[in-house]
């Protein structure tokens, strides 16, 4: 019985060993990528991360188009950046912060799919690299 508990112990601690050295760069991509399209798709679907409708500006009632998506500078400009323990994803362009901040157009953030997607994500890597 000892035996038994010494060598599980061994093992969880091969894996502990293995976890703190861990390369998380090409995961941190991975889930920056995604989260960019997400944001991405917050436009095209008219809806904050947690799946609320944008209130419709009167610009784009006026003309008859989407809200937030007029010379699509906003759109384009939505980037992720990341490293080995982080991934952002935001925008350059002076006027999106007022526009997230704004109640009726959030466009930055995790829902809860997003939360699904990177925690699915998160098991698959760390269990290919303990196997």
């Amino acid at each position: 019985m000892v035996e038994a508990d010494f060598l599980r112990l061994m093992q969880l601690d091969e894996r502990l060993r293995v976890l703190s050295q861990l390369n998380l760069a090409p995961l941190m991509q991975q889930l920056g990528t995604r989260l960019r399209e997400s944001t991405w798709q917050h436009f095209t679907q008219q809806q904050a991360p947690d799946g609320q409708a944008w209130q419709p500006s009167q610009a784009a009632l006026a003309a008859g188009r989407k809200t937030l998506i007029d010379t699509t500078r906003l759109f384009g400009s939505i980037k992720a950046v990341t490293g080995n323990d982080y991934a952002e994803v935001g925008t350059n362009v002076p006027y999106g912060r007022k526009l997230q901040e704004a109640d009726d157009w959030m466009f930055l953030g995790m829902g809860a799919k997003d939360w699904q997607m990177a925690e699915t994500e998160t098991q698959r890597y760390l269990e290919s690299m303990l196997s």
